[in-house]
């Protein structure tokens, strides 16, 4: 398992390298609602509507974490998806509001911005500090009285293909929103390549646990016919 992910994250840098100098050629493709941009969504949708085909294919396979996973990936890549085309707004379905410092509320990461915003003018209270200092301080006693269920939530993402998969596809998408929070013409093309390689990776990491939740079902089928062996 370790050797097969090794090969994979070669083949992610070795396309994302790709990916950054073709937009230094050709910037056009990674523009606000462009080519990758565009595709990338394209490829947050499918990754839903498999993940919505492998809860039917495989409920009677998954293990109860799987289940969960692929349940919250329906909803979380339609998000994703809706918030590379800015959930409409640049396609005239919607007006978004206008955000505080300049620009619309038009993507999830517009949220985190407009904190990063709001704590730079000073104009949020001691409150918010508080609570994020107290949610800050309960994760990290969290953390650390149940540490062993973490050490073994990371021994089944790293032995499970879905779950590293999700986990490969949750990393880059931060990754992205961090470096969505600059300008520089050079980290928005990163930015924009990461979003598609977090698509792809997470409608990969579907489409083949997919075909194995269809494997797993043919080969049920064929035990249950009589004088039949695999």
């Amino acid at each position: 398992m370790f050797r097969i992910s090794l090969y994979v994250a070669v083949v992610l840098i070795f396309f994302g390298l790709i990916l950054f100098v073709v937009g230094l050629f050709y910037p056009v493709l990674f523009i606000e609602d462009g080519l990758i941009e565009t595709a990338g969504a394209a490829l947050f949708f499918a990754a839903a509507v498999v993940s919505l085909y492998c809860l039917i294919a495989g409920r009677n396979t998954c293990s109860r974490l799987e289940t969960v996973v692929t349940v919250l990936l329906v909803p979380a890549s339609l998000v994703l998806a809706l918030s590379e085309i800015s959930f409409g707004a640049r396609l005239g379905l919607l007006s978004p509001p206008a955000m505080y410092g300049g620009g619309e509320f038009d993507g999830g990461h517009d949220a985190l911005i407009l904190i990063l915003r709001l704590i730079r003018d000073g104009q949020l209270s001691g409150w918010f500090y508080l609570i994020v200092a107290f949610i800050s301080v309960t994760a990290g006693w969290a953390a650390y009285r149940w540490r062993h269920l973490g050490l073994r939530l990371w021994s089944d993402i790293k032995s499970n293909p879905l779950l590293l998969g999700v986990a490969a596809s949750a990393s880059l998408v931060a990754l992205a929103v961090i470096l969505d929070l600059k300008t520089q013409r050079h980290l928005s093309l990163v930015e924009e390549t990461l979003e598609f390689l977090s698509a792809a990776v997470l409608v990969a990491t579907v489409s083949y646990r997919s075909l194995v939740f269809k494997r797993e079902a043919w080969q049920a089928k064929l035990r249950d016919v009589p004088g039949r062996s695999i």
